[in-house]
């Protein structure tokens, strides 16, 4: 079953508004655009500012969003039976 996509921007939305939710949340924690300064149209991918210690939250909630979502323009692994 092919998951639903989202554009680039709504990505990036999604993962900060499930960073502010999470219980481990650490104030200034967001999810932006790589390279610093990048639109969703020139990004190559999506890097992590705030606190170290929450570094590994955003990598929890990034691939939460990746297994539920696809990224329209992004390659997507084929889904094995």
């Amino acid at each position: 079953m092919a998951k639903a996509a989202l554009t680039k921007q709504e990505f990036v939305d999604e993962i900060n508004a499930r960073i502010k939710s999470h219980a481990a949340y650490k104030s200034g924690a967001v999810a932006k655009f790589y390279p610093e300064g990048a639109s969703a149209e020139t990004a190559s991918g999506v890097m992590y500012e705030g606190p170290e210690q929450a570094r590994a939250i955003f990598a929890d909630v990034e691939a939460a969003v990746r297994r539920e979502f696809a990224v329209d323009g992004e390659p997507q692994a084929e889904e094995r039976s």
